[in-house]
């Protein structure tokens, strides 16, 4: 069994060359993003296990480059990332956020692997607010480690969490520097490829308490599960999809592998996505916010409403 053979992804690398120097804008991957209401300083603690356990299952040197205060990439030594776990440990009472970006891609390009924070305590101005933390892995990974090892990794990351909900699958992966070209340049690719998450951050500003819709993996806190009527409503809902128990949610897998998705194709990878996503569509993220430019955020989230379900095992 193979994800990735026959499936050609070398579209879905996107270059400019602003200043005369090639940029790598845009390309594919496995993402793995949390959404988490709790406050700043329990985030962070959880964030500071979760890079802990990046790197006990990737190299440190996968990782090369940080952003630094000024905005710009750095070379990432191990002396910054003992820094930087230190400091989300050991939050100043009156801190209200914390940002944190490191990634295989140097100069800004987007890298194959990622880790991302963007977190910031709820304020009267922003009560809608949530946590964002996304763990990204190239677009191969499923046939590099095996499904077996692949799932087990998504479970454990999960399970150091205090997350709201979360999500695992394919993704349009892209640094901050040119967010603004990078995702003029993914949206529109997302309507064809509908197994495709954005990785635009702007969605946390509207999903405490909330979820996106479905992907191949999606993750429930007990909050959420409990509003959906509990782990024995939630597998009479969505067919042939996966629902089991977490310690500290309900895992959903729509899906035996990720799901591309390509509507050129007849979509024919989807699995139960679109069960899935009727059953999370009284908890998904309502008003939201995105960093698209002339994209409709709505129907996007929407995109698995009203399609037929698939065969769960898209293998």
């Amino acid at each position: 069994m193979s994800l990735t053979t026959g499936f050609d992804f070398s579209s879905f690398y996107v270059r400019m060359t602003p200043s005369g120097r090639e940029h790598l804008l845009v390309r594919p991957g496995i993402t793995l993003t949390f959404y988490i209401d709790e406050a700043l300083a329990q985030t962070c603690a959880g964030v500071a296990d979760l890079i802990e356990f990046f790197f006990s299952i990737e190299p440190k040197s996968t990782l090369r480059t940080y952003v630094g205060k000024d905005g710009h990439y750095k070379p990432l030594t191990d002396r910054q990332i003992t820094k930087d776990l230190k400091a989300l440990r050991n939050l100043p009472a009156d801190q209200q956020g914390f940002t944190l970006d490191y990634s295989e891609g140097e100069l800004g390009q987007a890298g194959s692997h990622d880790v991302f924070l963007m977190a910031m305590n709820p304020s009267a101005s922003r009560p809608d607010i949530s946590n964002v933390v996304r763990l990204e892995f190239p677009e191969n990974i499923v046939d590099a480690w095996g499904e077996e090892r692949v799932l087990q990794v998504v479970k454990d990351a999960a399970e150091i969490l205090p997350f709201t909900s979360g999500h695992a699958g394919f993704a349009f992966k892209h640094s901050l520097p040119l967010e603004s070209q990078a995702l003029a340049a993914i949206a529109p690719l997302l309507p064809r490829y509908l197994g495709f998450d954005t990785s635009d951050y702007w969605m946390a500003t509207r999903m405490r308490g909330h979820t996106v819709t479905s992907h191949w993996i999606n993750l429930l806190g007990p909050q959420l599960s409990e509003k959906l009527g509990g782990i024995d409503a939630m597998r009479a809902a969505v067919g042939e999809a996966e629902v089991k128990p977490l310690r500290n949610g309900t895992w959903i897998r729509g899906a035996r592998l990720p799901p591309v998705g390509d509507v050129n194709r007849g979509a024919a990878d989807l699995g139960q996505l679109p069960n899935v996503a009727r059953l999370l569509r009284r908890i998904r993220c309502g008003n939201p916010r995105s960093g698209h430019k002339n994209f409709d955020i709505n129907a996007w989230l929407g995109r698995f409403d009203d399609l037929a379900a698939k065969p769960w095992d898209n293998s």
